[in-house]
């Protein structure tokens, strides 16, 4: 076969001959169209079935599984089945392949579905420390939260009237908030405020702390550990930033919580240190937090401050929760939760979610309070056997 028009329509000219072109083990056709419908065109040549599970894509990635196109392989997965190695997954509903296990990221597929202690609710990862359908997210356990000796609910939530919410428990009012230096839960008698420690003995230690209006519960009163911050036991507050006192946080126009906690969707805009509700402006550039993105701002520049994106520029840094940003990438990155980066308190301090507490040596978030762990946070050791921080070595015995 040779010239212009070297064979007749269906077939093309290979090694010298004439063969069919275009169907299923065929081999392909010139053109734009070079193979049947639901057919692509293989790296070998040939046309072959495309669009299934395991199967190549078809041509523009698409699939018909109703899954995702894998960009790592070109071939399909299904639903739910993770994409790039793991790294990414394909939503239940299809589509396109998306990042996966971080705070306000898709669940994974397989064995850990969220990173750093986190769960699955509801088909998208909740940081340790954060809501979930249950109550609240505990290292990787979606539990019921509030009530007296339960993890407390996200923010320091606890719905006995009167508990303390310290080191992720909450404490009946008259019993002990875990060291020396807290003190007690403070009763109901006496006059308010209420669900503050009392203060105790020690260094550090302030007298009362850790409700609204009065002085912030100190992180690491014994000073050997890393610059854990100030803290408070009520319900949506934290330690404003100077340090000197516990207000409100979280809602529009306050400090963010602890771990870029902001409701409604908002974003901890951190050249302010308060929270923006879509569709208010974030600071300098950044565009506006808009609704849907997990606490992101977007603008001219697209999109910045969730997890996977660019930091925001003029000091906003990152604005979705348990997020902060790497100084090697300029990305956000997620924080507060096992093995992870320490996040930032709005006092300075470090900052994780419960039950973890920032690490002195390896600046990363561990479980606290067990034989041999870290100190939680206030000097507290509520899981071991004597209940007493060791002040030399910063652990529990």
């Amino acid at each position: 076969c040779g010239g212009a028009s070297p064979c007749g329509a269906g077939d093309v000219c290979s090694g010298g001959t004439c063969v069919a072109c275009g169907a299923t083990g065929e081999a392909c056709c010139g053109g734009a169209s070079p193979c049947a419908p639901g057919d692509v065109c293989s790296a070998a040549g040939k046309c072959q079935v495309c669009g299934g599970t395991a199967q190549p894509c078809c041509a523009s990635n698409v699939c018909t599984n109703g899954g995702c196109c894998d960009p790592s392989n070109t071939q399909c997965v299904a639903a739910s089945a993770t994409c790039n190695g793991g790294a990414d997954v394909c939503p239940a509903a299809g589509g396109s392949c998306v990042l996966c296990g971080a705070p306000g990221e898709a669940c994974c597929a397989g064995a850990t579905a969220c990173i750093g202690g986190g769960c699955c609710n509801a088909g998208v990862c909740a940081a340790s420390g954060e809501t979930t359908t249950a109550g609240v997210c505990d290292n990787g356990a979606s539990v019921a939260c509030g009530a007296t000796t339960q993890a407390c609910c996200q923010s320091n939530g606890c719905t006995t009237a009167n508990d303390c919410c310290v080191d992720g428990t909450c404490i009946l009012a008259g019993a002990s908030c875990g060291s020396a230096v807290l003190g007690t839960c403070k009763n109901a008698g006496g006059g308010g405020p209420h669900s503050d420690c009392t203060g105790g003995t020690g260094a550090g230690a302030v007298n009362p702390c850790g409700t609204n209006g009065i002085g912030c519960c100190p992180g690491n009163p014994n000073g050997k550990g890393s610059t854990v911050a100030k803290f408070c036991t009520a319900a949506n507050l934290a330690c404003n930033a100077l340090g000197t006192s516990c207000t409100a946080c979280g809602t529009s126009g306050n400090p963010c919580c602890d771990g870029n906690l902001c409701t409604s969707g908002g974003c901890c805009d951190h050249s302010t240190n308060m929270c923006v509700t879509p569709p208010a402006k974030c600071g300098g550039t950044a565009g506006t937090c808009t609704a849907g993105t997990g606490g992101a701002c977007v603008g001219s520049s697209g999109t910045c401050g969730a997890i996977g994106s660019a930091c925001c520029a003029g000091g906003v840094g990152c604005t979705a929760p348990f997020s902060t940003c790497s100084a090697a990438s300029s990305t956000c990155v997620a924080c507060g939760g096992s093995g992870e980066p320490c996040c930032t308190a709005m006092s300075g301090g470090s900052v994780c979610g419960e039950p973890f507490v920032c690490d002195k040596a390896t600046s990363t978030c561990k479980v606290c309070g067990g034989n041999a762990q870290d100190c939680c946070p206030g000097d507290a050791c509520p899981t071991s056997t004597n209940r007493v921080c060791t002040a030399a070595s910063d652990t529990c015995n």
